[in-house]
């Protein structure tokens, strides 16, 4: 069996995803993504191709250390991203090939469960509320966020550098998975509330 093809997919708004295929008609995916910068992953795959065209998909780290080593600069969130989409897709291909699952491949089950988290979005507070009350319908118990906008309609900045306690009552969260949408979400943010935002 021998590495025939290596696609690459862009995938909007910022996903990268690669297609390892065999001569022989198997195939595995994995996912390249780097925010921004699809084309020059992309670009990084045309040298990969070059060189791991015809090589065995199975000989996964001989492949991983020949793509890390092979040329005269290392790393770099390009080059390491189009390794880690190879990597993958080639863990794919291979559990695939064999009939097991790529966890059975690489030292077996370490647990019965990984807790997880869902992402909500919402431009207000209350919209935040539904989108975690959605979310804890669903069986989250944690959520991940962008803060809310301000009452002024202006974009909320990438983060929060003050504690819980430092939030209106309205936009606290009440448990690590849900939000309260009490008094004041209605009304105008306290005159304090826009200055403890932080880029």
């Amino acid at each position: 069996m021998k590495i025939a093809a290596i696609d690459t997919f862009a995938v909007s708004p910022r996903w990268l995803f690669v297609r390892v295929r065999t001569d022989e008609g198997a195939e595995g995916w994995g996912e390249a993504s780097l925010e921004g910068h699809a084309e020059a992953v992309q670009g990084a795959f045309e040298a990969l191709k070059d060189r791991f065209l015809g090589a065995d998909p199975f000989r996964i780290e001989d492949i991983w250390q020949i793509g890390y080593r092979g040329g005269f600069y290392r790393g770099g969130p390009v080059q390491m991203s189009a390794i880690s989409g190879l990597d993958q897709a080639l863990w794919d291909l291979k559990g695939k090939a064999l009939g097991v699952p790529v966890w059975q491949l690489i030292g077996g089950k370490v647990r019965d469960r990984v807790e997880v988290y869902g992402w909500i979005g919402g431009d207000r507070p209350h919209e935040a509320a539904a989108g975690a009350k959605d979310r804890q319908s669903q069986g989250f118990r944690k959520v991940k966020i962008t803060p809310p906008r301000t009452s002024a309609g202006s974009t909320a900045p990438r983060r929060w550098t003050r504690p819980w306690s430092a939030w209106p009552p309205c936009a606290r969260p009440a448990w690590t998975w849900a939000w309260t949408s009490t008094d004041g979400c209605a009304g105008p943010w306290p005159s304090n509330w826009r200055g403890r935002w932080s880029r």
